[in-house]
């Protein structure tokens, strides 16, 4: 498992040996950045150059710069986000194995100051966590039950107003056209999620949302 692009591209990351953590494989990883790719390309951006060709901004951290990744087990994927030229990561992850080797992945890419790792669960962060995220990502276990009520809660809490949100599942799962928001506190949320697309790799697949507003 490696970085695929950008500032860290090429660099090897780590992967938990905990039971329930599932590595995102470099094909789905690179499926889904390329799938950002477009969204943000048909939204108006365009990269940004740096100095190098491993400093400039990719489309995707252009229109969406702050990432909250739940689930993160190796953090593969707010990793690469940051390596593509994203402000900032948020990485949510309950095991400690886990946050330990996040934590030796963001040292090795270079990447720690512009990371911060909660311990905690995901469904716990929504609670806690302030500020708006612009780019969400999940790869949670395929067994985790209540997944669709959690992204209906991220609609109305930690997403921005055009916000995207990532969701790897298995392939057999049918990803709802739409989910409701409902806020923290259980209420109605102000927005929810629509269904752009879904792509399916071997037994997974991967589904990017939009909130309604965007």
């Amino acid at each position: 498992m490696r970085v695929i692009a950008g500032s860290a591209r090429g660099r090897p990351l780590r992967a938990p040996a905990t039971g329930r953590t599932r590595p995102t494989a470099d094909r789905i990883k690179g499926a889904v950045f390329s799938m950002l790719e477009a969204e943000a390309y048909r939204r108006g951006f365009e990269p940004e150059p740096g100095d190098d060709e491993r400093d400039g901004r990719f489309a995707a951290a252009v229109a969406w710069p702050r990432v909250l990744e739940l689930y993160a087990g190796s953090g593969a994927l707010a990793i690469e986000a940051l390596s593509r030229g994203a402000a900032r990561a948020v990485l949510v992850e309950s095991s400690a194995a886990a946050r330990k080797i996040i934590v030796e992945n963001l040292q090795r890419t270079g990447l720690a100051e512009r990371a911060t790792v909660h311990a905690m669960t995901s469904a716990a962060a929504l609670s806690t966590l302030a500020g708006a995220y612009d780019l969400i990502l999940l790869d949670p276990p395929y067994d985790e039950p209540g997944v669709t009520g959690l992204l209906g809660r991220l609609a109305g809490g930690p997403a921005g107003p055009s916000a995207v949100l990532v969701w790897e599942h298995q392939r057999v799962v049918v990803p709802p056209e739409r989910i409701e928001g409902a806020a923290t506190d259980g209420s109605d949320g102000p927005w929810g999620w629509r269904l752009v697309r879904t792509n399916e790799h071997g037994i997974a697949a991967v589904s990017l949302y939009a909130t309604d507003s965007a």
